[in-house]
């Protein structure tokens, strides 16, 4: 940054420096938030569409009205298939890492289970180059 113009900030750039601008930003984490999501557990397709099938919608009138009554019976339909369901804190924790997927997860427990065996049997050469390969692979399909 190389000049400030009447509360502006000017900013140059050149091809040959590096240039960057670091900011630091703080993210509200809230512990005892609770947080809900939809339980499918128990989706029924067909008995969803059957449900919808048989609602009445307005044919006359002021159209946001009608789209308005649309949404409403949407989403109490949505509502009685789809009931609303508490979030654990183990779900809240793998919403905030994406990248996680459920391959991924059972190679950790996998990779957790070489490392107990390993520490208990610290004088098998094999057990521990199987960990140090396994912990390799688990690293790298987290960083993919």
């Amino acid at each position: 940054m190389n000049e400030n113009c009447s509360g502006n900030i000017l900013i140059e750039f050149a091809d040959h420096l590096t240039q960057f601008v670091s900011i630091n930003k703080e993210v509200p984490y809230i512990k005892n938030e609770t947080r809900y999501k939809l339980d499918q557990t128990k989706f029924d397709e067909k008995a969803f569409l059957d449900d919808l099938s048989i609602q009445k919608f307005e044919e006359l009138g002021n159209p946001n009205e009608r789209f308005s009554d649309l949404i409403w019976k949407y989403e109490a339909t949505v509502k009685r298939h789809m009931p609303l369901k508490k979030v654990t804190n183990k779900e809240k924790k793998m919403n905030n890492k994406p990248w996680i997927s459920k391959e991924i997860l059972k190679k950790i427990k996998i990779r957790n289970n070489l490392f107990a065996r390993k520490k208990q049997d610290t004088n098998n050469v094999h057990l521990k180059n199987s960990y140090n390969r396994f912990i390799n692979s688990v690293n790298n399909d987290i960083k993919e």
